[in-house]
């Protein structure tokens, strides 16, 4: 007699067997059990090829959840099982091997995978130990067929015997991950290599190393990880690629904002130099006009701010002070455009009461500074510019390190430039006698250290009024 295959999970309503076997649920055959099965049990689809010569149909049948299609029964006058049981006929000769089994009862499986080995015992072995499992498999005996499987099926994991004809299993790992990289890769082997578990895992990055004949429950679990493991690794591919698309898209924005950020700073140093002008222009006026009121004055606030700016730059000092600096001595007589014209030109000593006039000039300059908003720390410079270091000054009394660096600066250089003009009270020194002033009032009247700042300048012939031949007089 010739065997039925399995019924179809999803089939219609189970045909009767041949003989008169009543096939009705519920009955069970006395033909002997499947290879390696539990008796009286017959598997899925998949496991139908493990049926020995002279079992009964009706073991089959009534096993199974629905009865055989009509190819199944054309299967059974023909006397060999058809392609999809790759079982054996009943004259002992082995049908071909299925290349894809569905063990899942049914549907398309989510998750696939491909059994690879020479031996098709092996590959029905598998068969029944994933049969209740939501896996679909498909097997091939050599790896050219593997890999034909492999560029057509995204598979999920391969495993594979390691010792096969015209392509070892780790020769074939190697070419699966290239075509196939994310795939999960095991091996099985017969005996114990190192060598070969070495060469496995470094070559074709294999997961597991599994020796035959294994341990169901193991194999099993060690299946699971597997597929568990391939979740994992395209998850972690997918969050990289997400994470690769967000920096993508950040670097994008990145460099946009960058583009609006370098276009805005641009925009804002026009303004700057814009308002910075403006400021500057303003300031002069303000000094010219100080300045129209005394006509031996004329240039003073400008060689001031000039001599100033020297000596801050020799002290490497930074270029928002050095700025600072500068406008202040442009701007450190600005409390005289109050005094009357007649008090700056007189030619006379003047009266204590004028003296007290005189001698409010930088409060006043100020007072006047002090609303203005200036980017510069100019109102301390201009109030305390006649601070003396020894504290004889005014308006404070200030004394040493307690005046304002810039404010000491400006104290040397609108005293020299004051012995260096004429006046209407006296005419100008002579360069050494100015300089023989300076050193003289050093420590007293004057910081030291930027007294003897001013005197490198003049040796370096920095100070165009003042050579360098004058000093060695």
């Amino acid at each position: 007699m010739t065997l039925a295959r399995d019924a179809h999970p999803q089939g219609a309503a189970r045909r009767r067997p041949a003989g008169g076997a009543s096939g009705s649920p519920g009955t069970q055959s006395q033909s002997p059990p499947p290879l390696g099965g539990t008796p009286g049990v017959i598997g899925h689809a998949a496991g139908r090829e493990n049926l020995v010569p002279g079992q009964s149909s009706a073991a089959g049948a009534s096993r199974s959840r629905g009865t055989a299609s009509p190819a199944a029964g054309a299967s059974r006058q023909k006397g060999t099982a058809s392609p999809g049981g790759g079982g054996l006929t009943t004259s002992g000769a082995r049908v071909r091997e299925a290349p894809t089994v569905s063990t899942d009862g049914g549907g398309a499986a989510e998750v696939r995978i491909l059994v690879v080995d020479d031996e098709t015992h092996v590959l029905s072995a598998l068969r029944r130990l994933l049969r209740h499992q939501p896996y679909r498999l498909l097997t091939a005996t050599e790896g050219a067929k593997a890999l034909e499987i492999i560029r057509r099926e995204p598979v999920e994991l391969v495993m594979c015997d390691h010792r096969m004809p015209g392509m070892t299993g780790i020769e074939l790992m190697q070419r699966v991950k290239l075509i196939r990289p994310e795939a999960v890769r095991i091996i099985f082997t017969g005996y114990l290599d190192m060598g070969a578990a070495v060469d496995a895992i470094n070559k074709g990055e294999v997961y597991r190393f599994v020796t035959k004949p294994w341990n169901d429950d193991e194999l099993r679990l060690i299946i699971r990880q597997a597929v568990e493991h391939h979740r994992l690794l395209c998850q972690n591919r997918e969050l990289l690629e997400q994470v690769s698309e967000q920096n993508r898209g950040l670097r994008q924005l990145t460099r946009e904002l960058e583009g609006r950020v370098a276009e805005r700073t641009r925009e804002v140093e026009r303004k700057r130099d814009e308002l910075r002008s403006s400021y500057f222009s303003t300031i002069q006026a303000l000094a010219a006009a100080v300045e129209a009121k005394d006509p031996y004055t004329r240039g003073h606030s400008e060689s001031v701010a000039r001599y100033a700016s020297l000596m801050a730059q020799s002290l490497n000092l930074p270029s928002h002070d050095l700025e600072g600096i500068r406008v202040a001595g442009i701007l450190h007589d600005i409390g005289k455009v109050v005094l009357d014209s007649s008090l700056l030109a007189k030619t006379t000593d003047l009266a204590p009461q004028e003296w007290e006039l005189i001698r409010e000039h930088p409060r006043v300059g100020a007072k006047i500074l002090k609303p203005a908003v200036l980017p510069w720390a100019v109102v301390p410079l201009v109030y305390h510019h006649h601070e003396r270091y020894d504290g004889s000054g005014y308006p404070d009394g200030l004394k040493g390190g307690a005046i304002p660096l810039g404010a000491r600066i400006l104290a040397v250089a609108d005293s020299f430039d004051a012995m260096n003009s004429d006046r209407s009270y006296r005419t100008r020194l002579t360069p050494a006698d100015i300089l023989r002033e300076l050193e003289a009032a050093a420590g007293r009247l004057f910081d030291p250290e930027v007294v003897d700042l001013f005197l490198r300048l003049v040796d370096k012939d920095l100070i165009p009024e003042v050579r360098a031949a004058e000093r060695r007089r």
